[in-house]
């Protein structure tokens, strides 16, 4: 009588190879990721700063996208219509609380100065721009406390032909950049630190352009 044999169990093939190369491939992947969580971040500022106690619509068409506060000066007035303006953009209001500095007299006589939060600016212009602009723009530096001298060494122009412009300072080897938003000068600020900024007169109105002056004369950010 013959005998049923049945089959050996079969043992598929382990591809030792293949395990031992997915589990290198993990842990280099661990690594780079261990590197790169390592990294600094780099911070970038979120706060736009105004120096005038009355906000308008226009001051906040001038504030650049990235921006996630303003900083107003104690006492500083906000419209309701303001207010909504900066909540649907998800932007929140900040006060300075700090006092302004009194100027005393100290025992020689001499009288200490409030600190100014703002660089002297060499203000430029071509042909192209009106001349009632440039009157307007100088008054409203001058009651943001923002001096104008020849020989600053961080410049802006005023120009309707920014292009033309910065080519003419590249030409004389002097670095510059153009500027149509608000976005652009904190970014060009960090990153490039030119000599020049050449405001677009078509882009930027005369509010957009005082608060670019104000964002490229204020302390820090550029050396």
């Amino acid at each position: 009588m013959s005998s049923i044999h049945l089959p050996a169990e079969i043992t598929p093939s382990i591809d030792i190879a293949s395990i031992v190369r997915r589990v290198i491939h993990e842990l280099k992947k661990m690594e780079v990721d261990e590197v790169i969580s390592e990294q600094p971040v780099e911070t970038r500022a979120t706060t736009f700063v105004f120096d005038h106690r009355v906000i308008t619509l226009s001051d906040i068409d001038g504030v650049p996208a990235a921006m996630n506060t303003i900083e107003l000066p104690a006492g500083g007035i906000v419209t309701p219509a303001v207010r909504d303006v900066l909540r649907s953009r998800g932007i929140s209001i900040s006060r300075t609380t700090s006092k302004p500095v009194v100027s005393q007299v100290g025992k020689s006589g001499s009288k200490s100065k409030a600190h100014s939060p703002f660089r002297p600016i060499h203000l430029q212009h071509d042909e192209s721009i009106d001349a009632a602009l440039l009157e307007s723009v100088k008054k409203q530096l001058s009651i943001r406390g923002i001096k104008l001298c020849n020989r600053a060494s961080r410049g802006v122009m005023l120009s309707s032909r920014p292009a033309t412009a910065v080519y003419r300072c590249i030409s004389d080897n002097v670095s510059a950049v153009s500027i149509n938003r608000m976005d652009d000068v904190i970014r060009f600020k960090q990153e490039l630190k030119p000599s020049v900024y050449v405001l677009d007169a078509q882009h930027l109105n005369l509010i957009a352009i005082v608060n670019a002056i104000a964002q490229i004369a204020r302390h820090g950010g550029q050396k």
